[in-house]
């Protein structure tokens, strides 16, 4: 199962997304679990840039509460051959929960071609 199916994440156009904030995805409390809205807007963005991310994170304005509908939409920022940095804003209603943003960059050599300074060289 990928994390567009764990989470219930549907796509509803090119950049825009929504979740469901369903029992098991909540907390004691009745709100979304910050992960899964940070899950949300990787799986996003990951399924638009067509990259998997390599790191995110997300500032927390609000929170979903059980049974409303997040809408998660995405903003490719920078598209290019090495790194995509781009931005999902989760909404419910005009309410932001939470706005992540993430990247992914692509290594153009591999490690082993990569300058290594030799142990004398450090000292």
């Amino acid at each position: 199962m990928d994390s567009r199916a764990f989470l219930g994440l549907e796509r509803a156009d090119n950049s825009k997304f929504a979740l469901h904030v369903v029992p098991r995805l909540t907390t004691s409390g009745g709100f979304l679990f910050g992960g899964a809205g940070l899950g949300a807007g990787i799986s996003a963005l990951e399924t638009v840039t067509g990259r998997r991310c390599t790191w995110a994170t997300a500032q927390y304005l609000s929170y979903a509460r059980r049974d409303e509908r997040v809408d998660v939409e995405t903003f490719v920022v920078v598209e290019g051959s090495s790194i995509t940095q781009a931005r999902a804003t989760c909404r419910v209603g005009e309410r932001h929960d939470p706005d992540v943003r993430a990247e992914r960059r692509v290594a153009r050599h591999r490690q082993s071609k990569l300058h290594r300074p030799k142990v004398e060289d450090l000292s």
